[in-house]
């Protein structure tokens, strides 16, 4: 299975320019833990950076810093490593165990943000599919059962 069909879309984005506060809404809104942040492009938005409630929390609430006075350009991560939309569920695991990262954007071969997969994301794809695996076996006694009749 590929990313393109098992990523998250749309994404959820803000830019260097938005406020914290503004980047909280939208994360309470759209019931999400971290927005890509991204440039305009000519073709769609680039991703260059992430931010997640973590950040909120440990870099501004806990520090006492005012949400409004701040930008999620000032506290989101830039060492963004992304996916490719054509890259597989066990290539994307081994880049989330190498990294440690849990939220990985997809892009597609341009650089151009088309989704974002998250491990939770990838358990679940993983646990659907050993799921209907476990459906073959059953089905296969139901098969056995009714050639004996």
């Amino acid at each position: 299975m590929l990313m393109s069909d098992i990523a998250i879309k749309p994404v959820k984005v803000a830019f260097k320019e938005t406020t914290i506060h503004e980047a909280a809404a939208i994360m309470r809104s759209a019931h999400v833990g971290s927005l890509v942040v991204v440039e305009k492009a000519r073709n769609g938005m680039i991703p260059i950076g992430i931010v997640t409630d973590r950040d909120i929390v440990v870099e501004v609430i806990a520090e006492g810093v005012s949400p409004q006075k701040l930008c999620v350009g000032d506290i989101m991560s830039t060492d963004l490593i992304t996916i490719e939309e054509t890259m597989g569920v066990h290539e994307v695991v081994s880049v989330m165990e190498i990294t440690g990262l849990r939220r990985l954007p997809v892009v597609d071969g341009s650089g151009i943000l088309t989704g974002i997969i998250t491990s939770d994301d990838v358990m679940e794809h993983v646990a659907n599919f050993a799921n209907s695996l476990s459906r073959v076996s059953r089905k296969q006694q139901i098969f056995e059962k009714e050639l004996r009749k």
